[in-house]
């Protein structure tokens, strides 16, 4: 359910975004350049961007789409991204670092208004986790919290996307199809960056919080647990699973799923090491 709601938002701002560039477009875009690459582009360094729900964007990004998409992509860059509606302010600072000699961005430093979080470097998950309780307490509005909980998706998108793109003048010099097979996948990663960011939600605060709300519920929460783990080791079935093939599945995800590796997917690799270290301490042998 919640991650049909975060879907469901990511959609509706698309459309609002796209419906609004195009109100605005004569005054913002550079038509010269929409003629020569078919791209329409805002810089948000040099234009500050308002929703039609009036959240307001504004720092190191551009937003951009093409005619046959009917949403709006962000360009993502080191530095900060600013998003402001009414009397909620949520800053990123944005950096860079290199996995196995390729460049990555993630999330330096989190601002919720005036107060710092800063994790890990690649913990997209806290920072995903931290926007969703504060919207759930109500120290954070819904729309500049759903709307930044969509930022922390998409930069881990974009490191993706950016692999296969290189640099946003090689994405616009492409042809119409390569464009929009770009943006197919840009899609394809946001989706499955989001149900990661849910699954690590999920498994890490929701069900400890019921826990802890009810100390008699431990049985049921193990179950719970149990059943989310095992789905993040891609069992089909959770029913007369053994240790064994908790095992034995592990090495083959670890394998595929290893940052090194051809198929590697270091969110993943992460997200299936936690799922059995969580198993192995707790699950019966």
């Amino acid at each position: 359910m919640f991650t049909l709601i975060v879907l469901g938002v990511i959609f509706w701002a698309g459309l609002s975004f796209y419906e609004k560039m195009k109100e605005d477009e004569i005054n913002i875009f550079s038509n010269t350049e929409y003629v020569k690459t078919g791209v329409e582009e805002i810089d948000l360094r040099n234009q500050p961007f308002t929703t039609n729900e009036g959240l307001i964007y504004s720092g190191e990004a551009a937003f951009f789409s093409i005619p046959s998409k009917n949403r709006v992509y962000a360009w993502y860059t080191q530095g900060q991204l600013r998003l402001v509606h009414h009397n909620d302010v949520v800053m990123f600072n944005l950096a860079q670092h290199f996995v196995n000699g390729k460049p990555r961005l993630y999330i330096k430093k989190m601002n919720i208004n005036s107060r710092d979080f800063i994790f890990p470097v690649g913990k997209f998950s806290d920072y995903f986790s931290t926007l969703e309780k504060e919207r759930e307490i109500q120290s954070l509005g819904e729309s500049v919290a759903r709307n930044a909980m969509n930022v922390v998706a998409e930069v881990m998108a974009f490191n993706k996307f950016f692999r296969e793109v290189k640099s946003f003048d090689r994405f616009k010099q492409g042809s119409v199809e390569q464009k929009e097979q770009y943006l197919n996948d840009y899609d394809i990663y946001l989706e499955s960056s989001i149900e990661r960011l849910y699954d690590y939600y999920s498994a890490t605060h929701e069900h400890k919080e019921s826990y802890s709300k009810n100390s008699e519920s431990k049985s049921d929460y193990g179950r719970e647990a149990f059943a989310i783990y095992l789905k993040v080791l891609e069992f089909e079935s959770l029913y007369n699973i053994t240790f064994d093939q908790i095992r034995k599945r592990y090495k083959q995800l670890a394998r595929r799923y290893h940052p090194d590796s051809a198929t590697g997917d270091e969110y993943r690799f992460k997200l299936i090491r936690e799922a059995y270290e969580y198993l192995e301490n707790n699950y019966p042998k």
